[in-house]
């Protein structure tokens, strides 16, 4: 079976008094040493107005969409953890 996602890495990410998405995601600004070069709509309408307040130091995981990946194998392996 074919990965949908390889794991890039893993990024800490320090404590802040308030984290401004709009700040943290520009076009051209680099998260975990790659390049953003772009933001989807669904992202900007919901996530770039948004602030949070008292962040306390976390660890997140960086994912790429593999090239090979397509919707049909996304949806059947969607669906089937969805049932799970």
């Amino acid at each position: 079976m074919n990965a949908l996602l390889t794991q890039r890495g893993l990024l800490k990410l320090s404590d802040k008094k308030a984290f401004v998405v709009a700040e943290e995601f520009k076009v051209g600004s680099k998260i975990g040493g790659r390049m953003l070069s772009g933001i989807g709509w669904n992202f900007s309408e919901h996530f770039l107005g948004v602030t949070e307040n008292q962040v306390q130091e976390t660890q997140i995981a960086a994912w790429t969409l593999l090239y090979t990946a397509g919707d049909k194998w996304f949806l059947k392996h969607w669906a089937e953890s969805q049932t799970a």
